[in-house]
């Protein structure tokens, strides 16, 4: 279960290179961008109030990678 909760955030990894290397974010829909970090502070904040450690851990990584994304979409778009 633990393989999953670190190597499903870590699929964006890719995504946030791409942008850094190519310096564009034109073809990224902030939105659905925001939508997944707000999804993410709700799992997270379920996954805290559960005590449910790969909850906590997953939407804690995908928290961070979301905002790096979007981020990079504010500066390279």
């Amino acid at each position: 279960m633990y393989t999953a909760t670190i190597a499903g955030p870590l699929t964006a990894i890719p995504q946030i290179w791409k942008i850094y290397v190519l310096k564009s974010a034109h073809e990224l829909s902030l939105l659905m961008w925001l939508s997944g970090l707000g999804l993410s502070a709700i799992w997270l904040a379920h996954g805290i109030r559960n005590n449910d450690r790969p909850i906590i851990i997953t939407n804690f990584l995908w928290l961070i990678l979301n905002a790096i994304i979007i981020a990079e979409i504010f500066v390279y778009s």
